[in-house]
């Protein structure tokens, strides 16, 4: 896709201090009814942006472009009769999305790969595979796109009498679904959960798994990897049931063609003594890093002081935000402390007790971490944030993370007590850090909605925002 030098076009009166940064705000969107709004990604054609009447987007959804400059946008219906929406892809001139739908007690899936015209909505190819012993254990379907969008594959859980099974099945350039394994695991299919999965540029694919544990021991993670070359299927255990990790992503570095696992770690549930990274590289999968590195007593002391960690406390409730690959093989990773707590109370009606329960979202303190290629610590970084919510999901809290070439920005409401500033806090490769008010409210409600953005390319983010009681998309171009 060609550069394009965006304009500073500001369409309403939003105060603004930028650094560095372009910002453009839309207009209100077109559809008013939805209750869920995601963007999804920008190509030659526009940014788009997709909405439903919830998360599910079951039956149907509305697509809705916007010019690159959000002055103007139109909307698109996307029929999905009884289907689920799984993934859209946003490519150079199309768009693919992924549906499944079936019947539980038939153990039948149906899956569809459907690509359309982004110019114009045309369909360019749509198909399908019929899966008659699939896995309903399996909460998802998990998926990879490769780096430069031409090969998506899939890891679908099957079963063979209760035996656990998983289907390898890719959709390239021509739209068709290929089978690129086949096979049944050890494990019962009530036992085992897959969770990612990642193709490399030698067709090798990882599948992250996890056993069921119990309240006592910790779940078991692992990974079933499959050899594009030879076709062989192996297994690679991650913890013991004595080690609880927690936050476990998966993660493909195109460049340097390693795939890497990064978790926290420690000796009871969500509990962070630590990180683990395990990296392999190279067309036989071998393990090239495997680390499991406790948090310095001088870095704890940042976020939960002195007094605490010599009495032995630790970190816990981060959950992964964002994970970077780095030049020299290494990773950059953002996280976040995000813990839900339910209150029940009793409240009397007419002389009645009942039962009130309230759920109160947390979203606090942000950590970032530079490890290099061998998974040393190379620097990290805290920062301050508490956001506190109730019955509302976290709908205005958490954070935006924007990876650029050589800053990690993230950005955040602050003070959602009042009528609310949108902070941003950047960090160079180099550890240094600088926060900025990139938007000050003066006289109504302005705040973005992180969970429904999406970094649009490589120094573009756009994201959705409530201004003003309308719901528009503002776009950040960093220099």
């Amino acid at each position: 896709m060609p550069q394009i030098k965006f304009i500073f076009l500001l369409l309403f009166s939003l105060p603004l201090v930028s650094f560095g940064q372009d910002l453009t705000n839309s207009r209100g969107m077109r559809d008013k009814n939805s209750g869920f709004t995601k963007v999804v990604g920008e190509n030659q054609d526009g940014i788009f942006v997709i909405h439903g009447k919830n998360s599910t987007l079951a039956s149907g959804f509305h697509i809705e472009r916007f010019q690159h400059d959000l002055a103007k946008s139109e909307l698109y219906k996307v029929l999905i009769p009884k289907a689920r929406l799984e993934k859209v892809i946003v490519k150079e001139n199309s768009i693919s999305y992924f549906t499944h739908e079936g019947k539980r007690f038939k153990g039948e899936k149906i899956l569809r790969f459907t690509s359309i015209a982004s110019a114009n909505y045309q369909r360019l190819s749509m198909s399908a595979v019929k899966v008659s012993d699939y896995d309903f254990d399996q909460e998802y379907v998990s998926s990879h796109t490769s780096y430069d969008k031409s090969t998506t594959t899939f890891a679908v859980g099957v079963q063979k009498e209760r035996i656990s099974g998983l289907r390898i099945l890719q959709v390239k350039q021509d739209g068709e679904f290929k089978e690129v394994a086949n096979f049944i695991t050890e494990y019962k299919s009530t036992e085992i959960d897959y969770l990612d999965v990642v193709n490399d540029n030698y067709n090798n694919t990882f599948v992250l798994s996890r056993l069921k544990g119990n309240y006592f021991k910790a779940p078991q993670y692992l990974l079933l990897l499959h050899n594009g070359a030879t076709g062989e299927v192996s297994q690679k255990k991650l913890n013991d049931n004595k080690t609880w990790l927690s936050s476990v992503k998966m993660m493909f570095d195109n460049k340097n063609n390693i795939t890497n696992v990064f978790s926290f770690f420690g000796e009871r549930l969500n509990e962070n003594k630590g990180y683990m990274l395990l990296s392999f590289n190279g067309k036989n999968q071998e393990k090239k890093v495997s680390v499991f590195t406790e948090f310095e007593d001088s870095y704890k002391e940042e976020f939960l002081g002195l007094t605490a960690v010599y009495g032995g406390a630790q970190l816990n409730n981060f959950h992964i935000r964002g994970l970077r690959p780095k030049e020299d093989g290494g990773v950059i990773v953002v996280a976040e402390k995000f813990l839900k707590v339910d209150k029940t109370e009793m409240e009397f009606v007419n002389g009645v007790a009942q039962p009130l329960t309230r759920s109160v979202y947390n979203f606090d303190e942000v950590m970032v971490l530079s490890l290099n290629a061998e998974g040393e610590m190379k620097w990290s970084r805290k920062m301050n944030k508490k956001q506190n919510t109730m019955y509302d999901g976290g709908f205005y809290s958490s954070i935006q993370v924007v990876f650029t070439e050589y800053n990690v920005h993230i950005l955040y409401n602050d003070k959602m007590n009042t009528s609310g500033n949108v902070m941003q806090y950047s960090i160079d490769l180099e550890g240094e850090v600088t926060e900025k008010l990139i938007l000050k409210s003066i006289s109504y409600y302005q705040y973005i909605i992180p969970m429904q953005g999406r970094q649009v390319g490589y120094n573009r983010v756009v994201i959705p925002a409530t201004i003003n009681k309308d719901t528009k998309l503002i776009k950040l171009t960093y220099n």
